[in-house]
């Protein structure tokens, strides 16, 4: 929840009044980088999984996510910002949840990169 809530944040100081379907998005891209590692990791096969599974996973979880964030509107993003928007360590989290996101994505792209040099 902290993760959509940060995207959320950002996204919204950025560009938009409405972030919620947007940081679904992105954090649909996260969790699906994240299942790549994760199998990349238990099948030693570096982004070597099928499009179309890739596709399948990230719809799913778009549906599960935007109904868990957006459609219940439990998880609205002021609710949130009341849950955490006033933490004394959310700079801390902040970052934590830049790193995650930086962490995700070198961890898929680097070894692509040193297989196809390879």
């Amino acid at each position: 929840d902290y993760v959509y809530y940060r995207i959320c944040k950002a996204y919204k100081a950025t560009v938009d009044r409405t972030p919620e379907f947007s940081a679904v998005c992105i954090l649909t891209v996260i969790q699906c980088l994240s299942i790549m590692e994760i199998d990349s990791f238990f099948n030693n096969n570096i982004v070597d999984i099928n499009i179309y599974v890739i596709l399948l996973i990230y719809v799913i979880l778009l549906i599960l996510n935007y109904i868990r964030y957006v459609f219940q509107n439990r998880h609205s993003f002021l609710e949130l910002d009341i849950k955490w928007g006033k933490e004394k360590d959310s700079t801390l989290k902040g970052t934590l949840v830049v790193l995650y996101v930086i962490i995700t994505l070198l961890i898929i792209i680097i070894p692509g990169i040193f297989k196809s040099v390879v």
